[in-house]
């Protein structure tokens, strides 16, 4: 993704045509889903974290 997102701003980026439209809805697509994702493991990530620094 990070190489997609790298190929659109030197398209479409200072370089290019400057429709900085297209750059940011390409991060928005790409950046919604990793926070959708965390967001529906947040409970699980939290409770690694927690179990992981105690000695039980």
């Amino acid at each position: 993704m990070p190489r997609g997102l790298k190929a659109l701003v030197d398209r479409f980026g200072p370089g290019g045509e400057s429709q900085w439209e297209v750059v940011v809805t390409a991060s928005v697509i790409t950046t919604v889903p990793m926070i959708l994702l965390f967001l529906l493991g947040q409970r699980y990530f939290v409770q690694g974290v927690s179990t992981t620094g105690s000695k039980r």
